[in-house]
């Protein structure tokens, strides 16, 4: 429980004049004078000192203004007041406890500052405007014996005596509650009871014949999977990545047959020329095919190798370089520079 509230201090009062007058050239306030739902409301509304109104007052229900007419009244006091003698009120409800000061202005209804008890001390908690609030009380010891707080000492001791009688009467509810339970549970059983004698009653009104009983079967598995090529999906293709090992075996997959190429003469291919001039009737010319020495075959097989090496060369400079005369040079000149080493 928390220390009971003790008489406001006028230095505190003095102490927050200075920091709030005039409101125009409003700092923000040290922490420790805000209460603490004060601070909350600057926090989660994002309220700063640049509005005077909603940093120091809270809204009213009473006067839909009342912001505003109480930081103009806070605005026109000139004169000191940290040596004025201040009335001082005090109010309390179910939660929390206040302290409500009047400060003199030259115009009408007046203003007092609302402080709140906080358990190290008064917190600057609202800017409001006159008067007193009906409930008020001149001192703390008046607040602290009146009627009110009888009555919550009352809710409170009734709070404990319930509790510690909730202990008393535990043994006659828990055989209260055995015997609801037992009441729900036959109550089930005899419903469950009617409903089953339906379920053992076979066919219908109008016919002589029973309806056979429902036989329950468990259908086996015969789900059959099927792989089709949709299955198989390909990668994006990236011209400039090299293909991964599955790419290339699906792309060698899909590679249609080529048309065998004609044999050469003296091979072992099985190629009869005598029933292949048989089947030709238009007359032609013949042309013997020159035999290829081994020394020209592979002069070939060189030409294509290297014919093979310069585009896959050149294929590495086609980003870089269009001119195929200038690529065929550098290409010579790096033959020459192999050939000499």
């Amino acid at each position: 429980m928390s220390a009971p509230p003790e008489p406001l201090p006028p230095t505190l009062i003095s102490l927050l004049l200075e920091y709030i007058t005039p409101p125009s050239l409003l700092a923000p306030l040290p922490p420790h004078l805000l209460s603490s739902p004060l601070a909350q409301r600057h926090h989660f509304l994002h309220i700063s000192p640049h509005d005077p109104a909603q940093y120091l007052a809270w809204p009213s229900d009473l006067v839909p203004n009342a912001q505003q007419l109480a930081v103009h009244l806070l605005e026109s006091i000139h004169t000191p007041l940290y040596h004025s003698v201040y009335t001082i009120r005090y109010t309390a409800d179910a939660e929390s406890s206040f302290a409500h000061v009047a400060v003199s202005t030259q115009d009408p209804p007046g203003l007092r500052l609302v402080f709140q008890w906080a358990p190290d001390g008064w917190k600057f908690h609202n800017l409001a405007l006159m008067p007193f609030p009906t409930n008020s009380h001149d001192s703390v010891h008046d607040l602290l014996t009146s009627k009110p707080h009888d009555s919550l000492d009352d809710v409170d001791s009734n709070e404990h005596d319930s509790y510690w009688d909730a202990y008393a009467h535990s043994d006659d509810s828990d055989d209260q509650r055995a015997v609801a339970k037992s009441k729900t549970e036959s109550e089930q059983d005899t419903e469950d009871a009617y409903w089953a004698q339906y379920s053992t009653v076979h066919g219908s009104a109008d016919s002589a014949r029973p309806t056979p009983p429902i036989i329950t079967r468990k259908f086996e598995n015969d789900r059959v999977i099927l792989d089709f090529p949709s299955h198989h999906t390909f990668s994006v293709y990236n011209p400039l990545a090299p293909p991964s090992p599955r790419r290339l075996a699906d792309l060698l997959a899909n590679v249609s047959p080529r048309a065998p190429s004609p044999p050469l003469n003296g091979s072992d291919s099985g190629f009869d020329s005598a029933s292949f001039s048989e089947k030709v009737t238009s007359p032609s010319v013949s042309l013997p095919l020159p035999e290829l020495s081994s020394a020209s075959h592979v002069d070939v097989v060189l030409k294509d190798t290297i014919r093979g090496v310069y585009h896959l060369w050149r294929a590495r400079r086609v980003i870089d370089s269009s001119n195929s005369d200038k690529d065929r040079e550098e290409f010579l000149e790096i033959v020459r520079q192999a050939l000499t080493i």
